[in-house]
């Protein structure tokens, strides 16, 4: 998950009872692939972190396990997206280790369909979308291409209906 400037992987429940069969080596090198490429491990917590941090445990919120990028129950530390110079590091980062030859980002773009592969169970091989003028447009993988939805956190609901 990364939202805004907090980053944490998904829970093992999630990958259990998702109904996909996970290639968990493929999900562990995307992982370490987004956090060499975004995420910091802060060097320490500001004022507010650590009075909310703290807070929690008061709560009862625990246990305390420290600086974890796992999603685990009680309080932790996080992964941020803010470096300790304050930056902000965001996604589109990931595009600077894309290889340009095999990639096409499309902006200003809404996604009608995403299209699923009849024969592999849980594959997209394309989308339909329309562009900012309204032109209907229907893009498919080249063979072993992948197809990667993105969007912030304002209209990133519309991929959960």
């Amino acid at each position: 998950m990364i939202n805004f400037v907090f980053y944490s992987r998904a829970n093992d429940y999630f990958y259990e009872n998702s109904g996909i069969e996970w290639d968990m080596s493929a999900v562990e090198s995307a992982y370490a692939w987004v956090e060499n490429s975004i995420v910091t491990r802060t060097d320490g917590l500001g004022k507010w972190q650590a009075s909310v941090f703290n807070a929690l445990l008061e709560a009862g919120v625990g246990p305390d396990n420290g600086f974890t990028l796992d999603h685990v129950q009680g309080t932790k530390i996080g992964g941020s997206t803010f470096d300790d110079s304050g930056r902000r590091h965001g996604a589109v980062e990931l595009l600077s280790k894309a290889n340009p030859a095999y990639l096409k980002v499309v902006v200003h773009a809404i996604v009608d369909r995403v299209i699923f592969s009849t024969s592999k169970s849980l594959a997209a091989v394309g989308v339909t979308y329309h562009d900012s003028q309204g032109k209907h447009h229907v893009v498919r993988l080249r063979r072993g291409g992948e197809v990667i939805l993105s969007a912030g956190a304002i209209g990133s609901h519309n991929f959960c209906y």
